[in-house]
């Protein structure tokens, strides 16, 4: 089964309903050994420590009237799991499991990220939950289901094969 790095909160933020889509510069099927639409794999929350930057932000977007914070996210669960690392003190944020398989999805077929959208709108609207960059392609993840356990796991770029 195929595996796909993500950093936390975004991995959790999938594993509870809130991200139904990985938004990336360009369509999976471009990776090597990519996955086929339809098949499962693995969500792995990557080793890398949540900042407290990227929260503030994305709870800042989904203060936004409906339909202007353009994340991506399910406002509801999302802000939920938001607020709760958003209370951890300072020294403890990083309360979400890293460096550890979380769950399995079926990844949809790939789509152009302005699609989503229901009203045509500038490049600077796209659907997007992080300011790292342009992320025009949005790849549904469907059927969620969480591990009884996360799974300490070492992670990669790309796909990779899970055989934990």
């Amino acid at each position: 089964m195929k595996a796909l790095t993500i950093w936390q909160p975004w991995a959790s933020l999938i594993m509870i309903g809130a991200k139904p889509y990985e938004f990336r510069g360009k369509s999976y099927v471009k990776y090597i050994g990519h996955p086929n639409p339809g098949d499962r794999i693995v969500i792995h929350a990557g080793a890398r420590k949540m900042k407290v930057a990227e929260i503030a932000d994305l709870l800042n977007r989904l203060d936004r009237p409906e339909g202007e914070d353009f994340t991506g996210l399910v406002r509801e669960p999302a802000g939920r799991l938001l607020q709760r690392i958003w209370k951890q003190p300072r020294d403890g944020f990083q309360c979400l499991e890293l460096g550890a398989g979380l769950g399995t999805a079926i990844i949809g077929k790939p789509c152009i990220a302005g699609m989503l959208l229901k009203s045509k709108t500038a490049i600077d609207s796209l659907p997007h939950d992080s300011d790292r960059g342009e992320f025009n392609w949005a790849w549904p993840l469907n059927e969620v289901e969480v591990f009884d356990s996360p799974i300490p796991a070492r992670g990669m770029q790309g796909f990779w094969e899970w055989r934990q």
